[in-house]
């Protein structure tokens, strides 16, 4: 089975376990922060996906692919999630050390060694380097992303989740989350609606949004198909 293939895979599951959430209030969104210099954090070798484990909605055991950011100098990054704009190298390393390590190639493995002391080895064909996308490249169609919690896997009636969809009309881009969660007694609901322009460049998307804020974020597709991308540590799946 291809990483899309199994990314599909994981995405249908989790899908059908959300079909008989209720859903109850709103919240409004947060702001975007303003660009500043990122030429040294995308002159990084690449962004790395690791298959990994985690806990997901209703507590099941999922397959995941983790970004990485693997410096040219050895550095790993692990914390994705960060604006390119927002992440100084130097600060960064001095403010949260625990999303820092290093790394070498080993044949068809990588050792990585973090701050904290712990190692970990990437085996063959556990890891895959995402694919770059063009400078002025543009997608089309509407994708979402799925994640959350809760206990539904050990036989309880807790769970939770969060809902990402994110659709494109040549540069253009409307963007909308939701999250909340069930159990026998409580639902609850809260949603983001956002909308703007975009422009991709490499490991990067600038999203530049109608109420004059902007962002950039890690962007990268995976690597056997563009059904398939990441913004930031989160993947979309083609609807």
């Amino acid at each position: 089975m291809t990483l899309t293939k199994k990314i599909f895979a994981r995405f249908l599951l989790v899908s059908s376990m959300l079909v008989n959430v209720t859903l109850t209030s709103c919240q409004k969104d947060d702001e975007a922060q303003p660009d500043t210099s990122i030429k040294e954090v995308l002159d990084a070798e690449a962004i790395y996906l690791h298959e990994e484990y985690e806990t997901g909605v209703g507590g099941y055991l999922y397959v995941v692919y983790n970004p990485y950011l693997l410096f040219n100098d050895g550095s790993v990054y692990r914390n994705l999630d960060t604006n390119v704009d927002k992440l100084n190298v130097a600060q960064s390393k001095q403010q949260e050390p625990e999303e820092w390590g290093t790394w070498q190639k080993q044949g068809s493995e990588i050792a990585l060694t973090w701050q904290d002391g712990d190692t970990d080895t990437w085996e063959d064909k556990s890891w895959f380097v995402a694919s770059k996308a063009a400078k002025g490249e543009t997608i089309a169609g509407a994708y979402s992303s799925i994640s959350g919690g809760g206990n539904t896997a050990f036989g309880g009636s807790v769970i939770t989740f969060s809902s990402s969809n994110i659709s494109f009309n040549g540069n253009k881009f409307t963007f909308e989350s939701t999250g909340g969660g069930s159990s026998s007694d409580v639902t609850a609901y809260s949603s983001q609606e956002k909308a703007g322009t975009y422009e991709l460049d490499g490991y990067s998307i600038t999203l530049r949004f109608n109420n004059g804020a902007v962002e950039k974020k890690f962007f990268y597709f995976y690597p056997d198909s563009k059904d398939v991308f990441g913004i930031g540590d989160q993947y979309y799946v083609t609807d």
